[in-house]
């Protein structure tokens, strides 16, 4: 089956298997954005039920392949190609889907989520293929954050590392402050300033609905008896942070109608040992190198291969299709553009305060400089 959406600013071709279960959920997952048929796409996304063979070129490391074009990726649950071909940027991924029924319940049952991987797909397809797509794009560059639009319309990120309270904030200004939903964890951005929405389902952790009751019976609603008892359990003996649920941001949000809106401010946030919350003004070049650190190390996985690709094409005198010291250049000059006539702001959060006072606390500081 083939699908077109226009994403991030680009046109996207998918092409998935014969699989009832992986295209209901594709399509379930893609559905907030605009179909874009017969438009010509700058991307084609390739997803497979075969390995990707690879018997010639440079293999070095083992995990990394050379290809005529691009590298390929391997990894214990797949494969994924990046090659650029006419302009056009070609991307293949092998998925391995449990084919045993019984297998497939019983991972479900100790998955974290518990989903199986066709039920996942759009996190899969976000976080391997598209998020990395844009690398190969020059003058775009994510954020590590959510985003909404406030009332009057400004597109607001609020960004920081994993765990430091992105998506509670969210919650607590999508679902009860009536802000629209924009994104969950990571945000793309051109070099003019514009947000793309990237509508992956957010992912909502055991710590998020603490205190919280409105979002659990979001959460759980519909869920079999099961799936909570997974939840139960996995909670008690991991922890709360190792348990987590998806929503579908239009059954919970509201989504705004357009494909590209201005940011308005930008909060990075950090938690520390202190008795209040700090906020100040920060420039757009400090701001720039606070969240590209952050992404160096979300993505450093895929920046090593680039970092292979660099060696094996010099090793064979031949330029690379990309190389990370430009892309590096390029993130941080589009990035310092685009948030120059943006508010950016750092603050520092305590650590030691009830979560849903920490969360109550962070919006209002937020509104109010807004």
């Amino acid at each position: 089956m083939k699908y077109y959406y226009s994403i991030f600013n680009q046109n996207i071709e998918f092409q998935l298997p014969d699989n009832e279960e992986l295209n209901r959920n594709f399509v379930l997952q893609f559905s907030l954005y605009g179909s874009k048929e017969k438009s010509d796409p700058s991307v084609i996304i390739e997803l497979l039920d075969e390995p990707i063979m690879i018997e010639d070129g440079m293999r070095n490391p083992t995990i990394h392949n050379e290809l005529p074009n691009g590298f390929n990726i391997t990894s214990h649950d797949g494969s994924t190609s990046y090659e650029i071909n006419n302009g056009l940027l070609y991307i293949k991924a092998y998925i391995k889907f449990e084919k045993s029924l019984i297998i497939k319940f019983i991972k479900k049952i100790m998955n974290w989520e518990y989903t199986t991987r066709e039920e996942k797909i759009g996190q899969i397809v976000f976080e391997r293929l598209l998020v990395p797509s844009t690398f190969f794009f020059r003058k775009y560059f994510p954020v590590h954050s959510s985003a909404f639009l406030t009332l009057d319309n400004k597109a607001v990120l609020i960004g920081g590392t994993g765990g430091v309270g992105k998506t509670s904030a969210e919650i607590e200004l999508c679902l009860n402050r009536k802000y629209k939903f924009l994104c969950d964890d990571i945000a793309i951005l051109n070099d003019k300033g514009e947000i793309f929405p990237n509508y992956s389902f957010p992912k909502i952790y055991g710590y998020n609905i603490v205190d919280n009751n409105k979002m659990k019976k979001i959460v759980f609603h519909n869920r079999s008896l099961l799936d909570k008892i997974s939840w139960v359990i996995q909670k008690w003996v991991l922890g709360a942070a190792k348990v987590r649920r998806k929503i579908n941001p239009e059954a919970v949000y509201s989504i705004p109608i357009g494909n590209n809106f201005p940011v308005h401010s930008f909060f990075i946030l950090t938690r520390e040992f202190r008795d209040d919350f700090n906020i100040t003004q920060i420039s757009a070049k400090t701001a720039t190198q606070l969240n590209l650190n952050v992404i160096q190390t979300e993505y450093s996985q895929f920046f090593n291969h680039i970092y292979w690709h660099m060696f094996n094409r010099k090793a064979n005198r031949i330029q690379p299709i990309i190389d990370n010291d430009s892309l590096f250049i390029d993130m941080q000059l589009s990035s310092i553009n685009a948030l120059d006539n943006v508010k950016c702001y750092l603050i520092k959060a305590p650590i030691k305060i009830k979560h849903q006072n920490f969360i109550e606390e962070l919006c209002n500081h937020v509104e109010k400089v807004m």
